[in-house]
């Protein structure tokens, strides 16, 4: 007995959008430091605020954190 079988694979491709990453919270970190931090997961360093010099501290961040961004969203900076 001779029986053909013919098999039909589909490939199906879900998009569900940009993956999205928390924000990290960088307040009381060097610039150098909340940098490293942000790009982790996937997220940039925006505007720095506040005076320039090596010993700057991050006090607040745009968007702040916990708030969901799309991964390479930039995040603004603003240190003392």
């Amino acid at each position: 007995m001779n029986r053909n079988f013919f098999a039909t694979v589909a490939l199906i491709t879900v998009a569900v959008g940009p993956e999205t990453v928390a924000v990290p919270n960088v307040s009381g970190m060097k610039v150098g430091q909340a940098k490293t931090a942000l790009e982790a997961p996937g997220l940039k360093v925006g505007a720095v605020f506040g005076p320039n010099g090596n010993n700057r501290t991050v006090f607040f961040t745009s968007p702040g954190p916990g708030v969901k961004v799309k991964r390479g969203s930039a995040v603004n900076l603003y240190v003392q």
